[in-house]
């Protein structure tokens, strides 16, 4: 892989986000008891989530709501998430991103929290997850077309706002989808002067197992480069060498 730069000289995230799906033989509130004593959320805010509401046996046999969290923690700034279900927890990092350094150190509390709270838990699902927003100001973005893609249907390019998603089958143990759209096409609270979102997903596929242990942060670690490999070949080179510290 081509060495990536390190990052824009300003941000588009929006929120960064991993995922951790999982099967144990162990109680959730056993799980969700554990996961709250985790020293470095003690501070958080916490909340149960309307899921939490639906009786056990309904959510298990949904996998809607079997994966859906039940309690939520937020930091005092609300700039960070933890959120915690009977089979996932997930980690959401919300703008101004704080760099993968510090991420991933975040990423490491939440799996040491885990592996203490469900020992011999087996992974079944992890994801990657980056939503940003460019702009002419910071990005030099003005419209959807100053993107690196070129999207035909029947040999011309389509009229009017577009929105699409590619996947890719990044190795065994990887998956990516990467889903680009104008801001018709987004709902919630859309930072001014958004021209495009650009959504990276990186993923295992279906069927992939794996022990909550070192596989896992070793994923997370090239799941990210796979991650910035897909954002910035969106960027056209002209504008990206403009944009990016090195």
């Amino acid at each position: 892989m081509a060495r990536l730069p390190k990052k824009l000289k300003k941000d588009a995230i929006l929120e960064a986000l991993v995922e951790v799906r999982f099967e144990s033989n162990e109680v959730e509130e056993i799980i969700i008891g554990r996961l709250s004593d985790t020293r470095k959320w003690k501070a958080f805010e916490r909340k149960a989530t309307p899921v939490a509401e639906l009786p056990q046996t309904v959510r298990i046999q949904n996998a809607a709501f079997k994966f859906s969290p039940l309690v939520e923690f937020w930091s005092p700034d609300k700039r960070a998430a933890v959120k915690i279900g009977g089979n996932v927890a997930s980690l959401h990092i919300l703008s101004p991103y704080p760099g993968w350094a510090e991420f991933r150190k975040q990423i490491g509390t939440l799996l040491s929290a885990m592996k203490k709270a469900i020992p011999g838990c087996q992974v079944s699902r992890l994801g990657l997850r980056y939503i940003n927003a460019l702009n002419a100001t910071d990005h030099h973005i003005e419209k959807m077309e100053d993107l690196n893609y070129r999207l035909e249907v029947a040999g011309k390019a389509p009229a009017g706002p577009v929105h699409f998603q590619i996947e890719k089958q990044l190795s065994d143990a990887m998956k990516s989808a990467l889903r680009v759209a104008g801001q018709e096409y987004v709902q919630g609270n859309i930072p001014d002067g958004t021209a495009a979102f650009v959504d990276v997903d990186v993923f295992t596929p279906v069927g992939y197992t794996l022990p909550l242990g070192p596989e896992v942060s070793a994923w997370f670690a090239e799941a990210h480069k796979r991650e910035k490999g897909e954002f910035f070949a969106l960027i056209p080179p002209h504008i990206l060498n403009e944009l990016v510290e090195l």
